[in-house]
């Protein structure tokens, strides 16, 4: 009779444990963990970038309801992992305009709706597809490259009538990135590279808030200039 209770009691303990261990496993399937569940896309124009809090305002066309405010606005956090491109190049969240069309991976975490990659659709600043006032050339020579704030300082600059108010004095402060391309006698350098008193042309795209150089040509070397007197 012993043998048989204890056995009983076994086979009841087994049962109680494996449909515990069920139980838990069937939480984690269902979501019970942390991890980022992943969402369509939102599709919508720019209304404003936060800075601050890393939030891009959106004024959504194709959304869920249930992602959406009560003014019909969505919030996409980003962080250093979004990535925005345009016309197969890459940018920063934070040079989004309003106005700009774009479309976002988005994934839910927590209560937030995080943007793991936005695609611009459609350039406020370039208008239907015209480059027309988006981009002009800046001539002048390197005062001071500041890599921290990735921005290039130059002086004596000729600048295009359109850039005519942000020159100060004839500096102007140029902005850099991770496409922005140095070529000098037909090889390639990094921004980093240029160095006070280089002669340089540039192709420069006004972004509203900051001009950011897209391609620099140095026109002539610093050493190689001093070098001849």
């Amino acid at each position: 009779m012993t043998t048989t209770r204890s056995l009983i009691l076994s086979v009841v303990c087994l049962a109680l444990a494996v449909a515990g261990c069920g139980s838990g496993g069937l939480e984690d399937i269902l979501g019970g963990g942390s991890s980022p569940s992943r969402l369509d896309d939102v599709r919508g124009t720019v209304e404003r970038v936060d800075t601050g809090a890393r939030i891009i305002w959106v004024e959504a066309e194709d959304y869920r309801s249930a992602l959406r405010n009560e003014d019909d606005r969505v919030a996409l956090y980003y962080d250093d992992q979004t990535r925005v491109e345009f016309e197969g190049r890459s940018y920063e969240p934070e040079d989004l305009e309003r106005g700009d069309r774009i479309a976002a991976d988005v994934e839910r975490n927590g209560s937030r709706l995080v943007a793991s990659q936005i695609e611009v659709l459609s350039d406020i600043s370039r208008g239907s597809g015209s480059s027309t006032g988006s981009y002009a050339d800046v001539r002048g020579f390197v005062r001071y490259v500041d890599t921290g704030d990735r921005t290039i300082e130059l002086e004596r600059a000729e600048v295009d009538r359109q850039f005519e108010s942000d020159a100060r004095n004839g500096v102007v402060v140029l902005h850099y990135d991770a496409d922005t391309r140095v070529e000098f006698e037909g090889r390639n350098y990094e921004p980093e590279n240029l160095e006070r008193g280089d002669e340089i042309e540039v192709e420069v795209r006004d972004l509203g808030s900051r001009l950011l150089a897209e391609e620099i040509v140095v026109v002539a070397d610093a050493r190689e200039r001093s070098s001849r007197f």
